[in-house]
């Protein structure tokens, strides 16, 4: 959304419907006033990873029967990397590219500096999972590769791989995390301006966490364990807080970390960046996500 507020009390809201103040309240993004015809009718078209990560928090609370439940691991995924992208990413600056892996990697859209787009191929990984299995390891190369192809070495690159399960469809890296790991390494960590975070979901059995682990390890890299996709949106949160003051050179105290504080850091930087989500589109990503 353009930065554009309605004082909410006269009864117009952001996309300009007419309708009873008693109706209209202030935006998740803390900025617009808004309507059920906002959230409904244009946001969760316009802006599917934002709508889903307002509708996991049970928000909009209106109207009844509106909020969809039993929120999907991919629905969570989704809806962080759609955040993301909505407070970060800076039209005609920054280029955004997302990619998915089941059993092949699939680049669902390509690098670009036009932020619908991206929102837009989120919405279309929300609704196209299938009984795939994981082929995590070998697509990890295969992103990196993109980057090579396709990004633009004047300026940073950041990768933010998210996965639920452990690797079961890989043949180059077949049970070789630690060969992945030193491929990351050589290709990609090997520059300081260039910033990989793999993220693992889940407890238990449902990960490898020595395997990622040992992808870390053998990368320099940080991987990160959370046990619930519900906790992604703040592990995005602090990975854009870390990069951006990196970039900007300097330290900054952050009071209350929030989007809007880290937003205004990526924008004092004035440095574009290249950057890419690998999201796992495996079956279980299928799975409740609480």
């Amino acid at each position: 959304m353009t930065e554009k507020i309605y004082p909410g009390n006269s009864g117009v809201c952001y996309w300009g419907h007419t309708t009873d103040r008693s109706s209209i309240r202030l935006c998740r993004d803390g900025r617009n006033y808004v309507c059920p015809k906002c959230c409904h009718e244009h946001c969760r078209y316009r802006y599917p990873g934002m709508y889903s990560a307002c509708s996991s928090e049970g928000w909009p609370v209106w109207p009844p029967g509106s909020v969809r439940t039993g929120m999907r691991k991919i629905d969570y995924a989704v809806g962080a990397a759609g955040v993301f992208i909505y407070h970060l990413h800076q039209e005609n600056f920054d280029r955004g590219m997302i990619a998915t892996f089941g059993n092949s990697f699939r680049i669902e859209q390509s690098f670009t500096s036009t932020e619908s787009y991206l929102h837009s191929a989120l919405a279309r990984i929300n609704n196209s999972i299938k009984d795939e299995r994981t082929r995590l390891y070998d697509s990890i190369e295969d992103v990196i590769n993109e980057f090579w192809r396709s990004g633009q070495r004047n300026r940073p690159w950041l990768l933010m791989i998210i996965t639920d399960g452990q690797d079961n469809e890989s043949y180059k890296y077949k049970n070789n995390p630690a060969g992945i790991g030193r491929y990351v390494a050589q290709r990609f960590n090997h520059e300081p301006s260039n910033f990989p975070f793999l993220i693992g979901v889940g407890e238990g059995q449902q990960i490898d966490k020595r395997a990622l682990a040992s992808i870390g390890d053998n990368g320099g890299f940080p991987v990160i364990t959370i046990a619930a996709f519900p906790l992604l949106e703040l592990v995005f949160l602090q990975i854009a807080l870390n990069v951006s003051t990196q970039l900007v050179g300097r330290r900054i105290e952050v009071g209350n970390l929030s989007w809007e504080e880290v937003a205004e850091i990526r924008r004092l930087s004035r440095i574009p960046i290249d950057y890419a989500f690998l999201i796992d589109r495996s079956g279980s990503m299928t799975e409740p996500g609480d």
